[in-house]
């Protein structure tokens, strides 16, 4: 998240509680789309449960629970040729919002070497780093080294628990609830994270910054984790050089890189102490002596003791590199295998796309010889018409001629008999003339 301009600075805000929630009467704009033109409420309703428990800048904390919205003007504005008409709304919110310093209470979900995981309300993330328990006080206990009888129930994934030095009490207790001192606040993807600390004055140690190993560790706590309880190694809270040893072999554990993680913000985060940038080598190898030796069990370490921690060291440090070998092959397997499964598919592709063409190819073929042979057909169709029709044309022209020939010899017929009748009538008529005579 970025920088707070001074305008959210200076607005005034009610005083969270101890338990980080408060209610607000707050404001915002909201975009209206013409689909909601007849409804607009619940759009905007619609649009506030969306923003339930994720970290709004505005309201400067996570929106648990939204009631009482309404418009505060009858009509909205809309920005030159914008298709939203955006409105202010007026609405009820209760907001988490804790602030640095503040005594919080959470269940303990994850305990590590490095950092002790919690849950607040069964829902917030909050982490406390090693370096923010009291080294002098408490000392982390492997499974492996006290029992897995420790274990508070089979859904446990921790590797160990943090013990008291001297009462050898739990962190926690029975029911795992830790009372913490809020020092720093991260908003990662809108969700709101806290960082706490145990100890007496909480910002005599700066708190994890983003890119540090103890930073990426508490906002990856729910995550499972890969290794067994017992392979995993201890990591020490700060650096810590053997006399022995060359460069090579220094443990640096926490890792606190100036990079910026994109998408992950520090928030309201206070100015640490101030330290000195410079520190002479006997003053450092003298500190890192004065950690292990609080580390152990509060007494000075013989000899024999150091070099066979050494030789731990470099069983452990042997162990993981053949850890890290087996898995790096099996890895390179599994990439061979992916490759053969990918070389297969594409065969399988090739072969497929060779049949569709194939297959395509066939498809045409038939086809062609379907037209063909319907264009033969109605080729010989056509010409059977044509010498149909020839055939009927020819009979036409003969019956015809028939009927013409036919008609012709009647009209002579009949012109022969009435010829006849004109004679045979002249010659009647000659002789009654002849008679009267």
């Amino acid at each position: 998240m970025g920088k707070k301009d001074a305008a959210q600075v200076a607005a005034p805000r009610p005083i969270a509680s101890s338990t980080g929630l408060v209610k607000v009467q707050a404001k915002m704009h909201f975009a209206i789309p013409p689909a909601w033109t007849m409804d607009p409420l619940s759009s905007v309703l619609e649009q506030l449960d969306t923003l339930v428990m994720r970290y709004i800048p505005q309201l400067e904390g996570v929106l648990v629970t939204h009631s009482n919205a309404k418009f505060l003007r009858a009509l909205g504005d809309i920005d030159g040729d914008a298709a939203f008409a955006a409105a202010p709304v007026s609405f009820t919110a209760l907001v988490w919002r804790p602030e640095i310093g503040m005594a919080l209470q959470g269940t303990m979900s994850l305990s590590l070497p490095s950092h002790v995981s919690l849950l607040l309300y069964d829902t917030f993330n909050a982490a406390i780093s090693a370096a923010h328990l009291p080294a002098s006080e408490w000392e982390f206990v492997h499974y492996s080294d006290a029992g897995e009888s420790h274990r508070r129930s089979l859904t446990d994934r921790s590797i160990g628990f943090w013990r008291h030095k001297v009462t050898r009490e739990r962190l926690g207790g029975d029911d795992g609830r830790l009372t913490f001192s809020v020092i720093s606040m991260t908003v990662a993807h809108q969700m709101l994270s806290l960082h706490g600390s145990l100890l007496d004055d909480p910002f005599s140690v700066p708190p994890p910054r983003p890119g540090s190993l103890s930073f990426e560790q508490s906002l990856s706590a729910t995550e499972p984790m890969d290794e067994q309880p017992e392979e995993v190694s201890v990591p020490a809270p700060r650096r810590v050089r053997w006399e022995d040893d060359s460069d090579e072999d220094v443990a640096e554990v926490q890792d606190n890189g100036e990079d910026d993680d994109e998408g992950v913000s520090d928030y309201r985060q206070p100015e640490p102490a101030a330290l000195d940038e410079e520190v002479d080598d006997d003053d450092e190898h003298q500190e890192s002596s004065a950690m292990m030796t609080e580390l152990a069990s509060g007494t000075e370490e013989s000899e024999p003791d150091v070099k066979s921690g050494k030789k731990e060291k470099k069983e452990k440090k042997k162990d993981k590199d053949g850890k890290k070998e087996k898995k790096d092959k099996k890895k390179e397997e599994k990439e061979k295998k992916k490759k053969e499964k990918e070389e297969e598919k594409e065969k399988e592709k090739e072969e497929e796309k060779e049949e569709k063409e194939k297959k395509e190819e066939k498809e045409k073929k038939e086809e062609k010889e379907k037209k063909e042979k319907k264009e033969k057909k109605e080729e010989k169709e056509k010409k059977e018409k044509k010498e149909k029709k020839e055939k009927k044309e020819k009979k036409e022209k003969k019956e015809e001629k028939e009927k013409k020939e036919k008609k012709e010899k009647k009209h002579k017929k009949d012109k022969d008999v009435s010829s006849g009748r004109k004679r045979s009538h002249d010659e009647d008529s000659s002789a009654k003339k002849h008679v009267r005579t």
